[in-house]
């Protein structure tokens, strides 16, 4: 059974020579036992160690390597069957919006795209597509991006998602999607947004290649289905700007998202 965990005093912070900011703070646990959370922010990247004081054990969670990739291979019914990542809001692609958030967040990016390659190929990063016969939809889109990862030389931990169609999200997403699937032991992490799941703003293990191939194989195509039916982490994320997780799928939409700008 889980507990919620208690503070048992404010965060305080001290500078570290040469290396940024540790954080440390004491969390309550049950019994006698007190969980020490330290973060120390590195150029590098975030190092976390928590260990219990009960047990005296020492836990270190290194910096995982992240790619992410940009699932533009929709049909865009809505919009007349135009690519929606290659519209402009105010001059400027969903798609360059898309990938300014999305790059600083990981250590690579890829583009998930069917059609209009040439023109997914000027945005100079590596350009998958979906292997024909697997399936359709985004969750192909994902296993192609996991199998994409498998095949090179640098390993990767985890696959974060973005849709091509949501020019807008929070520059810490997946710092959070990482900590939150770290402190479950979940094989994916996800999104929520008042009332509205986001599939597609995910994390996702690179362990569940085969499972998700497998799953590809019998039919599954929903992203959302699929991420219910494995052990996962739902982060509830509220009271955010209006901007944020905004879906362009009309035109309405895209001349909405202008006031944005």
């Amino acid at each position: 059974m889980s507990h919620i965990a208690q503070p048992d005093s404010t965060p305080y912070s001290t500078p570290v020579s040469g290396s940024g900011l540790q954080k440390a703070r004491r969390t309550r646990v049950g019994g006698n036992s007190t969980k020490i959370h330290v973060t120390q922010y590195r150029k590098s990247g975030v190092i976390e160690y928590q260990f219990a004081s009960k047990k005296r054990s020492l836990i270190v969670a290194m910096k995982h390597r992240i790619t992410g990739v940009i699932l533009a291979g929709g049909q865009s019914s809505r919009m007349q069957y135009r690519d929606k990542p290659l519209l402009a809001i105010c001059g400027k692609t969903i798609l360059a919006h898309v990938i300014n958030h999305a790059i600083p967040q990981v250590d690579e990016l890829l583009l998930s795209a069917n059609r209009n390659l040439q023109a997914y190929n000027k945005y100079r990063l590596p350009v998958i597509s979906d292997i024909p016969g697997l399936g359709d939809g985004p969750l192909a889109g994902i296993f192609c991006a996991m199998q994409w990862c498998q095949e090179r030389s640098t390993p990767t931990d985890y696959v974060a998602c973005f849709p091509g169609d949501v020019p807008y999200f929070p520059g810490n997403l997946v710092q959070t999607l990482r900590k939150e699937i770290i402190y479950k032991n979940a094989l994916i992490s996800w999104v929520k947004t008042n009332n509205q799941l986001q599939p597609l703003f995910s994390l996702w293990s690179l362990q569940l290649l085969e499972n998700v191939r497998i799953a590809l194989a019998n039919g599954a195509y929903s992203p959302k289905r699929y991420i219910q039916s494995q052990s996962n982490a739902l982060i509830h994320l509220q009271d955010n700007p209006e901007k944020y997780f905004f879906n362009i799928n009309t035109p309405e939409d895209l001349e909405y998202a202008a006031r944005f700008e």
